[in-house]
């Protein structure tokens, strides 16, 4: 057993929560209750959360890395889990001074009403530090101080939590133009790839959260965050040939289509008191997913025209192979009757 001080201690139970390993709960007290940092971390403390850091991330990782899946890589298909798919050593990861400073900061401070800011410097961050950041909002999004921890540095512009959470950004912040592309680069795309199933979880979530929504503010904000950042990962993915990485927004379609009967959308969403130009941005907002099916229709007729010989053979058949398992024709076809039913006054053109 190695010695810590009280400070370390507490530190370390907050980075367990982090990790996943114990509910949120268990420690929402040392989470709001501010002590004195210490001038320094003993090298007992560091080398724990180093090793916490390591397996804890990784695991989590390895959690969502484990199934069989195909991918695009250098212009040809590869099968198999997250490692079977990508050499060990592009997958190692680092971790800088930020991630450390993130959990002092979140040690000593009450993190729902800090006295000041994290000191992250966005600029520095590794991918582990990206992570970490990830796994922190994921763990702690819906206590208080959820809101909080996104207008931290680094935090309102990280291009993962956007994509995993745009209805708690949203509805929070937009100072900050989430970074999509840096997840979409070869050298870090692995990470969007395996996180494949718990984005398409949780858009399959929000979608039923918004459809038992009765506020049309906050149905307005998620939508147009929900809209932009599809718009930020559509053009990326097309610049880079990787529309693959966004095939869980077909699973989650999938999911929706055979969980939830398209007969009634939002049923308890009351815009009487809006003005009708209002009614119609609400209810556009508000179906920026199905609003964004067109967009994964237009890639599936232009895989259809690629030949054998073409260059993005490959991705196109990938792509067409997924759309067909995925059932992409009735999640495009339910699209457009929700769009009808809903606001039928945009419907017009909406999907093709």
């Amino acid at each position: 057993m190695k010695e810590v001080s009280e400070f370390e201690a507490r530190l370390l139970r907050i980075l367990r929560c982090l990790m996943h390993r114990m509910p949120v709960e268990q420690t929402l007290a040392l989470l709001v209750k501010p002590i004195r940092r210490p001038r320094c971390l003993s090298r007992n403390c560091v080398e724990l959360v180093q090793d916490g850091l390591s397996k804890g991330v990784t695991e989590w990782l390895a959690r969502s890395g484990w199934p069989d899946r195909r991918f695009i890589q250098n212009e040809a298909i590869v099968e198999g889990r997250m490692w079977e798919r990508h050499p060990i050593d592009k997958l190692q990861l680092s971790f800088s001074a930020n991630s450390l400073k993130l959990l002092i900061w979140l040690t000593a401070s009450n993190f729902v009403e800090p006295n000041s800011a994290a000191k992250i410097n966005p600029k520095a961050l590794t991918v582990g530090d990206r992570l970490l950041m990830l796994m922190v909002f994921a763990a702690i999004r819906s206590t208080p101080g959820g809101p909080t921890l996104l207008k931290q540095p680094g935090f309102s512009e990280h291009g993962l939590i956007s994509l995993m959470f745009p209805a708690d950004v949203g509805v929070v912040t937009r100072s900050s133009e989430p970074d999509v592309t840096f997840w979409c680069q070869p050298q870090h795309s692995w990470v969007l790839e395996t996180l494949q199933s718990r984005l398409s979880q949780q858009w399959f979530r929000i979608e039923c959260d918004k459809r038992g929504s009765s506020n049309d503010g906050d149905m307005r904000r998620i939508g147009e965050f929900q809209a932009h950042v599809l718009s930020l990962l559509f053009d990326t993915v097309e610049q880079q040939g990787r529309q693959d990485l966004c095939m869980f927004l077909l699973s989650a379609g999938q999911h929706l289509l055979q969980t939830i009967p398209t007969e009634k959308w939002f049923d308890r969403l009351d815009v009487r008191h809006l003005r009708m130009a209002d009614r119609s941005e609400v209810y556009k907002s508000a179906l920026a997913f199905f609003h964004g099916v067109k967009r994964l229709q237009k890639w599936t007729q232009h895989a259809q025209g690629i030949g054998f010989y073409d260059e993005d053979y490959q991705a196109s058949q990938l792509w067409k192979s997924e759309w067909e398992r995925l059932e992409g024709d009735c999640l495009v076809t339910a699209a457009r009757s929700i769009i009808q039913r809903v606001a039928p006054v945009k419907a017009v053109g909406v999907v093709g």
